[in-house]
């Protein structure tokens, strides 16, 4: 939220009333000083601690060739693309994997 000594006095009252009518129906949450940090949610940061493999290091690192990967990801393998390239997060891939009946063929 903005500052409200940065506000001329016109938004200032609209900003005001818009908060009273937030407060009114319960839809305020918690407010916090601008420079209070938010703490990030239980295993926030999980996935940032392993990075993401492109077609050719999961086919390398699996033993396996990147059509193989292709017809996998037609199957259902967990994938995110970033443009038009699929990326992998190796823990996912292995998971789907292990559950996967036909992900070995």
């Amino acid at each position: 939220m903005i500052g409200r000594s940065r506000l001329c006095a016109w938004c200032r009252t609209g900003l005001e009333a818009a908060v009273k009518a937030a407060q009114a129906l319960g839809c305020l949450f918690e407010q916090r000083p601008l420079s209070t940090p938010r703490s990030a949610p239980p295993g926030a940061g999980r996935d940032q601690a392993e990075p993401w493999m492109t077609k050719q290091e999961l086919a390398e690192q699996l033993g396996m060739s990147q059509r193989w990967i292709e017809k996998q990801i037609h199957k259902g393998m967990p994938t995110q693309r970033f443009g038009t390239r699929p990326h992998f997060k190796e823990s996912a891939v292995e998971t789907w994997l292990r559950i996967e009946p036909d992900g070995t063929g």
